[in-house]
Parts: structure tokens; sequence; C-alpha cells
């Protein structure tokens, strides 16, 4: 594609988003701390704060301050997109299945609070970014909220002083913590201010022993395929420098990691582990899930009754009725959960979720790669690039956590489509068939080839793009 041609598309009158920087305004703010509340729970790290709900006062506030603007690039018709249609499906599905619930209070009211929340979460996520600055301000906030509860709430004494009241167990830590650290990758890589790229990292040493610390399993498998991902597949970086990043996070986990920590590790495929051996184990609840998903194809059991069907399965009912005390457990998979709760197709569409944003920022890194001259590209490549090693963290780490309708999930699927919407905004539509040539729409940017260019330390777009000199080329 000519730089000529492109020249034509932004002359059809399409509107288009600026790719000039815009302050943050009261929503962009507001959406921000609700991410640090919501996702990473920073406020739990605060005694006392978890009482005044602050994740509700802010999504009221949100909602008030959307309201009051909701044009432009922020009018909920830029929310059509096939990700948005999906993820619409799950919310649809698990309010139709109210009625054939096992427990249809359960699934009420959790849809009505929850996952209401959560709902309103991704809407008001997608719809208050303006162009690429504003959804980088958004990555930013969650790494840095990852980094906060690395240093606090994933540290066994702070949990154990009571200050970690409200946030998350070890396991979920671990998720929270490894999904940022994509995040803290690009950041440490794209920030050419020595005091941020000093915090990032330190940051990223500190999520590798705060991971350590939470002593899980599920974790270390999500944080080994994030590793090996940054090493084969994140585009963007110089391998020496992909390589320098995961041997320093190989040598801090050399260093704080002990010998029992390493044990625990190995006992993942121990035959004689209690998720091998007994009825409350993994291997034993999703033996049940998969007769639950049988039994129940189309609806499933109700979302958040779990629990309830375990309550009526007949092992459990023959432990109680013997005398013998049995508790219950969550899924303890997000596949396993959806399935069992939404039924089939509430998990074919769930997995969608995954598989289309996976393909969508992939494209996006494809023309990163291809248009070297366009620093808007460049910097959504590295973007993409980024939410990959999220999405496969929460992928990994989910498939041992009940964390289906959980604002971790759902956030990191929310700044997905954020960024899929802006680029559209920008007149660039990866969800159009065809190829690259495809996916330039109206409104895009100058994209044509650029002659080669000698190779820098690092490939990802200066900040400042709108004003900035042509990017450094995207490996």
């Amino acid at each position: 594609m000519t730089r000529s041609v492109s020249t034509n598309l932004r002359s059809s009158g399409v509107p288009t988003a600026s790719s000039a920087a815009r302050p943050w305004d009261a929503l962009l703010i507001c959406m921000a701390a609700y991410l640090l509340v919501a996702v990473a729970r920073t406020h739990a790290l605060i005694p006392g704060v978890a009482a005044v709900r602050p994740a509700f006062l802010l999504a009221g506030l949100s909602l008030v301050l959307f309201m009051s603007h909701n044009a432009g690039a922020r009018s909920l018709r830029h929310l059509r997109h096939p990700l948005a249609l999906l993820m619409l499906f799950i919310v649809v599905w698990a309010c139709l299945g109210v009625p054939f619930a096992l427990v249809k209070t359960y699934t009420a009211r959790f849809l009505l609070d929850n996952f209401f929340r959560t709902g309103v979460l991704v809407v008001l996520l997608v719809a208050c970014v303006r162009n690429l600055h504003d959804v980088r301000r958004l990555l930013m906030t969650l790494a840095i909220g990852g980094m906060i509860y690395s240093w606090f709430a994933a540290v066994p004494a702070v949990a154990r002083s009571g200050v970690g009241a409200g946030g998350y167990d070890p396991n979920d830590s671990a998720m929270l913590i490894v999904l940022t650290m994509p995040l803290t990758v690009y950041f440490l890589i794209q920030e050419r201010r020595f005091v941020l790229k000093l915090i990032f990292g330190l940051s990223l040493v500190v999520c590798t022993i705060a991971v350590i610390r939470t002593d899980s399993r599920g974790g270390f498998l999500a944080l080994l395929a994030v590793i090996g991902y940054i090493i084969f597949f994140f585009r963007g970086v110089k391998p020496v420098f992909r390589m320098g990043v995961v041997g320093a996070v190989a040598l801090v986990m050399v260093i704080a990691a002990s010998g029992g920590y390493w044990e625990r590790m190995e006992s993942i495929n121990d035959p004689d582990d209690y998720n091998y051996t007994s009825a409350t184990g993994r291997k034993a609840i999703w033996s049940r899930a998969r007769e639950y998903m049988v039994q129940n194809p189309i609806t499933g059991v109700g979302a958040n009754n779990f629990l309830a069907a375990e309550n009526r399965h007949p092992s459990i009912r023959a432990t109680i009725e013997s005398g013998r005390g049995v508790s219950y457990k969550a899924a303890h998979s997000i596949w396993y959960q959806i399935g069992a709760e939404l039924g089939f197709p509430g998990l074919a569409v769930f997995a969608g979720i995954f598989v289309a944003s996976l393909v969508y920022l992939r494209r996006l890194s494809r023309l990163a790669k291809e248009f070297t001259n366009s620093p808007l590209i460049q910097e959504a490549g590295g973007m993409a690039s980024a939410l990959i090693g999220s999405l496969l963290a929460v992928a990994v780490a989910g498939t041992f956590l009940s964390n289906g309708y959980s604002p971790m999930t759902w956030g990191v699927f929310a700044l997905v489509l954020a960024l899929l919407k802006v680029m559209r905004l920008h007149g660039v539509d990866v969800a159009r068939k065809g190829g690259p040539k495809n996916w330039i729409t109206a409104g895009a940017p100058a994209l044509g080839p650029s002659p080669p260019v000698r190779q820098r330390n690092a490939a990802f777009a200066p900040v400042g793009y709108a004003r900035a000199a042509p990017a450094r080329r995207f490996r």
C-alpha cells in the first residue's frame, strides 16, 4: 500500500481519532482508579478503605461522568465489534439461564451484584478511551497496580498482618502479578525516561519475587508460559534484549526461591498430590464438572451455581449422609467453571473471546512489522504484544482458578477491546477479512512502506508519536 492510497482513504470523510495526546479528564482518572480498585485491589492494602466500597462508588461516579459526555470517540456505537458481541453473548446467556439454574436466587443475585459491576468495568473502560494515548495510560495503570500489589499484598508477612484483608488469595495474587508482567516488560523497554525505566525494572524484580512468595503452582506455570512467550514470540524487541529480561527473571528466581519452593513446584505431577487423590482435589472436581456439562449441555447449572451442583452430587451427598464432613470446592478452572455453569454454548463463546483476541492482537503485531514508518502502528503493535502475554497468563493461571467472571479476566478483555476500538478510530480495523491492505480503512495514518533503517535497541515507537521522528523498526 502506498502513501497516496492512505491519503485518499483519509479524505473519505469518516470520523477518526486525533493522534495528539489529550490531557487526563475526570472520567479517565476515575476509570484508572477503578482499574486499580476492581482489578488490582490496591485499596485492600489500606485498612478500612474496603468498608466504604470504593469499587461501587467509582463505578457510580464513572457512570455519571460518562452519561454527561458520551459523544464523539466515547459514543457507545464504537463498541460495535465482533469481540464485543462475544462478550455480550456471555452476559445475555447467563441472564437467559436464570430460569434454568439449580438455585435461581444464587444466579440472579450474582448477576445483579458481582457480574453487573464487572460489566460496568468493561463498558466504561472501552468507552472512556479517546485515542492510543488513553489506552497506554490504562495499561500503565494496570502495570503499576500489579507492582503495588506485589510490594504489599503478595508478601506473606504483610498478608498475615491483616493489611491485605479484602485482597486476593495467593493463587489469585499470582495470576494478577503474572498478567501484569508482560505490560511491565513493555514499559521497561518502551520508556525513554530513566526514572520510569528504573521503576519498571525494579517492578519486574519485585513481581518475580512476589510470584515466588505466593507459592502458587498455577502462577509458576503461568510465569513459565509468559517467559516462553517473551523469548520466542514477543515482537518489537531485539532477541538480545528479550533474553536479557528473561535472564534477569531467571536469576531472581534462582536467588529468591528456596528449596521448599522448588519441591512444591515439582509436586505438580506427583500422583500422590491431593489434587489427584482427594475427593475435593482438582481431578475429582473437574470430573464432576464434566458430568454437570453433560447433564446440562445448553444452559448449564446456572451462573454461580457450581457449589449448589456439588451439594447435589450423589458422591458428595453420600459422604454427608455417612456422617463425614466435606468441604465444597469451586470449579478451580475458568474453563470448567464456565462450561458447567453456562453449558457448552457459553464455554465455546468464552474460549472464542480468547481466540478472537489473540487473532486480532496478532494482526496488529503483523501490521507493525510491515508498516515500519508509522509511529502510531508501532506503538499499537507493542501494546498488542504485551496484551497477548497478559491473555496467555490469564489462560494458563485461570486453568486452575475459578476466575471466569473475575474483573481480572474481564479487565484484560476490556483493555484488548479498547485497543481495537481506538485503532478502528485511527483507521485500522483488524477485524476485517483479508490481509493488511484490507485492514486499513478511512482515516488511516500514512502507512507507506519505509526504506530499511538502522536498527536501534528497542523497536517500540516513542511515546509522543504525534510529533515524533519516524518510528524504529518493529522486528
